[in-house]
């Protein structure tokens, strides 16, 4: 999994003046020990919620050469990097190449905000107020637009108590949020000491990420525009409505949690040892990202179909219906069925410690196949000549060719 941890001094416990945020100011050089204490804390609960790979992003302005360059370099957690950029949100580069997470440590909130702690939104001197499409965000909310923006949900938010309620005021409750202090004014608080904020904050980015992983990002309507995000639970309480999601959505489902898995063994593994790691990882993202929109397509064709028989009370219209659905689940199928192929390599090839998740996302591929297929024949009953039906059955052959050589590849 790929985290990107961006941070900022204001909201790290410790810290609580302008003297220990600019650069070349009294308390500066201890502010920046308590920042980078602080960001390895969430490092090491990122690493042991499931990240693989941590990419740091200082967003502190410090000024005088210091600027998004505050952590001690020397004193980092060796299992993340980290970058140092020429001006604010300037790196993008982890975000285009496909991001699992964001989690954003240290934050503050925006200006004119009564209780946060050395509250502003981008400078106190240039800036007060900056609105998103009529609502009012600080840093919290421009840092999720530029996540957002390449599809990558914030699932962490660390700072005082203001900033985790603007946090969860625009991202939603289920927001993980870690309070490290209570602001008593712009420059005065009751704080948590370091050590604790420490311990909280790791426990923060492990719980954030591991909740995380249980959501299914849909990007869109499942069933309706109120479905932008499910997470499991809900999606399994929607398949057991008659009028929920079916089979075929659930396929696509599979097959894309099948793709992330494949994804994640593809992004782990050394290019001197699979030297083709890196496109198999950008395929496995691209299935995935068609299997999702599936799911809602196969749900709103069955609704179509459904709709059809009522309007016209027939068998036979019912047959024309789903015939012409048929395609969907059949895409879904194909798609399944390359993932299937996709994760054979990774189980034969990737990083040895994550050949068992390949070999588990080829399990996954062939259900997601099968099941697809068995609809494409329920869908084509009334139409035994249908050249759909051939392909069904061969795309479910090539799936099942390709699990059994995931699942024996060490026997």
């Amino acid at each position: 999994m790929r985290v990107h941890l961006i941070s900022d001094m204001e909201g790290i416990s410790g810290i609580v003046n302008t003297e220990q945020t600019g650069a070349g100011k009294a308390l500066y050089e201890e502010g920046r020990r308590l920042y980078t204490d602080e960001i390895n804390a969430a490092i090491r609960g990122a690493k042991a919620g499931g990240a693989t790979e941590i990419v740091v992003m200082d967003c502190h302005g410090a000024g005088d050469g210091f600027s998004w360059n505050s952590l001690i370099a020397e004193d980092l957690d060796p299992g993340c990097e980290y970058v140092v950029q020429d001006e604010w949100t300037g790196y993008t580069a982890f975000l285009e190449s496909g991001c699992d997470a964001a989690l954003f440590v240290g934050m503050h909130a925006m200006a004119g905000t009564s209780d946060g702690v050395l509250n502003h939104t981008v400078s106190g001197v240039d800036w007060q107020n900056l609105w998103f499409n009529g609502t009012r965000v600080g840093e919290t909310g421009i840092n999720a637009a530029l996540c957002g923006t390449w599809g990558c949900p914030v699932l962490l938010v660390t700072g005082d108590r203001a900033v985790g309620r603007e946090a969860k005021a625009l991202l939603g409750d289920g927001l993980t949020t870690v309070e490290v202090k209570e602001g008593l004014g712009t420059k005065t608080a009751r704080l948590l000491p370091p050590r604790r904020a420490h311990e909280l904050v790791e426990e923060g980015a492990k719980r954030a990420l591991v909740v995380g992983l249980e959501a299914i990002l849909l990007r869109g309507a499942l069933m309706s525009e109120s479905y932008l995000e499910l997470r499991l639970g809900e999606l399994l309480d929607s398949v057991t409505e008659r009028a929920g999601p079916g089979a075929g959505a659930v396929a696509a489902v599979s097959a894309a949690s099948a793709a992330a898995l494949v994804e994640l063994a593809a992004r782990a593994t050394d290019l001197e040892q699979w030297p083709e790691a890196a496109g198999a990882a950008a395929q496995a993202r691209r299935l995935r990202e068609r299997l999702v929109p599936l799911a809602r397509e196969d749900a709103e064709a069955y609704q179509a179909a459904v709709a059809q028989l009522n309007e016209h009370d027939d068998d036979f219209a019912l047959g024309e219906a789903l015939a012409r659905a048929a395609d969907i689940p059949l895409e879904i199928a194909d798609h399944a069925e390359n993932v299937s192929a996709l994760a054979a390599e990774a189980a034969a090839r990737a990083n040895p410690d994550l050949r068992a998740d390949a070999a588990a996302a080829a399990a996954l591929a062939l259900g997601a196949a099968w099941a697809a297929a068995k609809l494409v024949e329920v869908n084509l009953a009334m139409h035994s000549e249908d050249t759909r039906l051939a392909r069904a059955r061969q795309i479910a052959a090539g799936a099942t060719r390709s699990a059994r050589e995931a699942l024996t590849t060490d026997e």
